[in-house]
């Protein structure tokens, strides 16, 4: 993930209400919910393997305490993973289907890929703090509106796989938690640590048996300039 922003620190960053401009770079999977469908074809979901995840906002930060600060912002946020699917076929007539579908079965790699738009609000705790190092937890939820994707989906009826972004819900809502270590140096503040997104909101839309939540795990990498 990679997201831009810019954030009023708290004052154990060494910037205690300076604004700054914060980058941000994780190195994520996310695991959406491979193929969806309905509750007559949950056997024929293949699993799905963790793709890459990484995203690009601003953010901004209120302190409200000595050790507490409110996070939120707008950000763009891309999800993938990767499914094992039949053969790839060209519809050569039939009008229920896309021009492209796919067989089930193995031999195809497939990418399914979401696009969001992304609220987090968010709650920063300053757990330990040094002269130069600092420790924090940060904890909160987010509101994500759909903008792209191509999900396969399963159609019982035809037999076979293709992209339908109709059966994916057009909002979700997320939470979000995370450690980091922040060192401060000159004029610049870094962080460091794990985070995990967790989608609340069943990926698709009501009619299947196991519903199935997007989620994220990363390492999350920030830099502040004073």
């Amino acid at each position: 993930m990679a997201e831009a922003g810019f954030s009023n620190v708290n004052p154990a960053s060494g910037y205690s209400g300076a604004t700054v401009i914060g980058f941000l770079m994780t190195a994520p999977y996310s695991r959406t919910a491979g193929i969806v469908g309905s509750p007559a074809n949950q056997d024929l979901r293949p699993k799905s393997q963790a793709g890459l995840s990484m995203a690009l906002g601003l953010a901004a930060e209120w302190r409200i305490a000595k050790r507490f600060s409110i996070i939120t912002g707008f950000q763009y946020h891309y999800y993938s993973d990767r499914a094992e699917v039949g053969i790839k076929m060209q519809n050569t007539g039939l009008p229920t289907l896309p021009s492209a579908y796919y067989m089930p079965g193995t031999g195809t790699t497939y990418h399914n890929q979401l696009h969001f738009l992304e609220i987090p609000l968010m709650i920063q705790v300053k757990l330990l703090a040094a002269k130069q190092y600092g420790l924090y937890w940060e904890g909160g939820i987010g509101y994500a509106a759909l903008i792209g994707t191509n999900q396969l989906f399963y159609d019982k009826n035809m037999g076979c796989y293709y992209p339908s972004p109709n059966q994916i819900r057009q909002t979700q809502t997320f939470g979000r938690t995370a450690i980091v270590v922040g060192y401060k140096e000159r004029t610049r503040y870094m962080e460091l640590g794990p985070t995990l997104d967790y989608g609340f909101t069943p990926l698709q839309k009501a009619g299947t048996n196991s519903p199935t939540h997007l989620y994220m795990v990363g390492l999350q990498y920030r830099i502040f300039f004073n």
